[in-house]
Order: C-alpha cells, then structure tokens, then sequence
C-alpha cells in the first residue's frame, strides 16, 4: 500500500522507514516485520519464518525474480513479487 496515502495504517503499523514488509497472521500483523534496507539473510529468515522450512525452492524463485525486476529499475513490481509468496 502506498503509505503516503494512508499515513494512519502506517502509524498503527509502526512503519518508520520505507520500503517495509509486513506479514500477516489470521488478519493481524505478525510481532515482526522488515523496514528499510536489509540483507538478503535477513529476507530469507523473515520469508522462511513465516513460510516453513521448506521454502528453499519459493526463495531461489523469489530472489530469482526480484533480482531480475531490480536489474530492470522495476522497484515496486518487486515488492509485489515479495508479496505474492504471501498471499493465502
């Protein structure tokens, strides 16, 4: 979401620094999230707490075409790549 259009989700969210990931749990945002800049480890615990352990073949495939976006200038599409692996 564009939090500059909905500055009171973001404040609710405790986003203080863009980009920022969010996961959700049963509607409800989870006791973590990612703001800002973060290495690539860090995505990787965070994709892999909230998808299993098996998510090695989900994050080669993320990474894959995040990395491919990114090369291309395609910012925002790779937070919605990010998003998708989420999505119920």
């Amino acid at each position: 979401m564009n939090i500059e259009k909905h500055l009171s989700i973001a404040g609710r969210l405790g986003i203080r620094s863009i980009p920022a990931v969010a996961a959700f749990v049963h509607g409800r945002p989870a006791d973590i999230m990612l703001m800002g800049a973060v290495p690539e480890s860090k995505i990787r615990a965070f994709v892999t707490r909230f998808v299993g352990r098996d998510s090695g073949a989900i994050l080669e495939e993320m990474f894959a075409e995040i990395d491919g976006l990114m090369q291309r200038g395609c910012f925002y599409r790779c937070i919605r790549a990010l998003c998708k692996n989420f999505e119920g």
